[in-house]
């Protein structure tokens, strides 16, 4: 007995290799993001991750096309984890900023994954190289979402008014590459949490529990108290600023002076799409 409708029945076997294929793909870049976790960027083996998938090297690579591939797929994983995150947290009603610190300190329990990134990025900087466009949409899009991210964060007032969203988000993005940098090499000295966090208060955005509202309090107190407040017998006062007198910025004033839009220069229509 003849099949009455083959094409449908042929199209059904293929639709049906393609979900195998793509569940396969999946849990190889799930495996992939875990051994390198686990085993760093040197220590891992293509051999290590077709034996946890349960296929062989050949058949790995067929996903993938070469090792490079496998590896900017990887990175593409972790980056997909983490914006899967990213939307959860969001509507479990934690803030954006809150769930960037707790990227960074996952960062800082996965050395192998972070210098797999750090590696890859930098010789993808050559435009030969085969992860090269792959790492010029992936930094377009952390650009754009950045760009968003941050407005959203200055209208809800716990960001300066003062600044740049897009440039906030630049430089965001180029002070963790480099601190990773700086952390792989000597991880003992370099605090990337902490700094992350140092960072975030010279843009005077909210410490964690210090919303915005609790720090327009802080500050209200604060100009209330050095108004009205007179100076106990013996204590040394402070005197006055003539107008002429001027004082020399603190360093977090002159890096939210390099942040800081121009009227005449800035223009998002450069944004990434």
């Amino acid at each position: 007995m003849t099949d009455e409708h083959p094409p449908a029945a042929m199209a059904a076997r293929t639709d049906l290799r393609k979900v195998r294929g793509d569940k396969r793909r999946t849990r190889i870049l799930s495996t992939a993001v875990e051994v390198f976790g686990e085993q760093g960027y040197r220590g891992t083996s293509l051999r290590e991750i077709a034996r946890r998938v349960g296929i062989s090297d050949a058949g790995l690579l067929h996903h993938f096309g070469s090792k490079v591939g496998l590896l900017a797929a990887t990175i593409a994983e972790r980056d997909e984890m983490d914006r899967v995150r990213r939307e959860a947290s969001a509507a479990a009603g934690v803030g954006f900023v809150d769930t960037m610190r707790d990227q960074v300190a996952r960062n800082a329990q996965s050395p192998g994954l972070v210098a797999l990134h750090v590696v890859l990025s930098a010789e993808a900087t050559d435009p030969q190289h085969p992860a090269h466009e792959s790492f010029r949409e992936r930094y377009r899009q952390i650009r754009h979402q950045d760009d968003a991210s941050f407005s959203r964060l200055q209208d809800s007032g716990e960001m300066r008014r003062d600044l740049d969203p897009r440039r906030v988000g630049q430089l965001v993005t180029a002070m963790m590459d480099g601190l990773q940098l700086q952390w792989l090499l000597d991880p003992d000295a370099v605090d990337m949490v902490g700094l992350f966090e140092d960072f975030l208060h010279l843009l005077e955005i909210p410490a964690p529990g210090h919303g915005v509202h609790e720090r327009r309090d802080r500050a209200m107190t604060s100009e209330s108290h050095h108004e009205h407040h007179v100076p106990a017998p013996g204590e040394p006062t402070v005197p006055e600023l003539e107008e002429d007198e001027s004082v020399a910025p603190r360093p977090e004033e002159e890096i939210a002076d390099i942040l800081r839009a121009e009227p005449d220069v800035a223009d998002h229509s450069g944004s990434a799409p």
